[in-house]
């Protein structure tokens, strides 16, 4: 028993002299991780910030006016949005919708909602809206969906988008089939 004590006591000194060793060479380890770390998020904030002013660029060229202005402040409201992801979510689906319905019916709901054409940068309006860039591969919802993502938004906020946007559109009088064409191409298939 006493030699157990011995061995313990032993032990227990050598702890005690190895520590501060080990305690100098602990902060060190935790001091380079530390900066290491701080580091790493210097770099992100660098990316981050360098991919929000490429998507302020993208959608400075945003022109919302008339009943669209009004539509888009709803759904930022509504939603906690910001307008550009607001007026950028809305562009997406309607550039969907340019491209899937036909022309007739989608001119049904640009006549009814003043500034849209404007928004998607129809040739009327100069091209000054999104379709040049952001909104010119949008063909399916999941390229919607793409679009949603690069504004910072999930691809599940556009079925928060669609019933805000299509009531939004029944107060204005477009036709309640161009509203259900729509409904059909902005849910995704069950």
């Amino acid at each position: 028993m006493k030699s157990f004590v011995k061995c313990t006591l032993a032990a227990a000194l050598a702890v005690a002299v190895i520590s501060p060793a080990q305690a100098f060479s602990l902060k060190s380890f935790t001091d380079s991780a530390n900066k290491a770390v701080d580091q790493a998020q210097q770099k992100a904030d660098e990316v981050s910030s360098q991919s929000q002013s490429s998507l302020d660029k993208t959608t400075s060229n945003l022109s919302v006016a008339g009943d669209t202005a009004s539509l888009v402040q709803n759904l930022s409201s509504q939603l906690g949005v910001s307008t550009q992801q607001a007026a950028g979510g809305t562009a997406a689906l309607f550039a969907l919708a340019q491209s899937k319905l036909p022309t007739s019916q989608f001119s049904g709901i640009t006549d009814k909602v003043s500034g849209l054409s404007s928004l998607l940068g129809s040739s009327d309006s100069g091209g000054s809206g999104l379709a040049g860039s952001l909104l010119s591969n949008v063909s399916s919802l999941s390229s919607v969906g793409k679009v949603f993502s690069s504004l910072g938004m999930s691809s599940a906020t556009i079925s928060q988008f669609v019933p805000i946007i299509t009531q939004f559109l029944g107060t204005q009088g477009v036709a309640g089939s161009a509203i259900s064409a729509l409904q059909g191409l902005w849910t995704p298939a069950a």
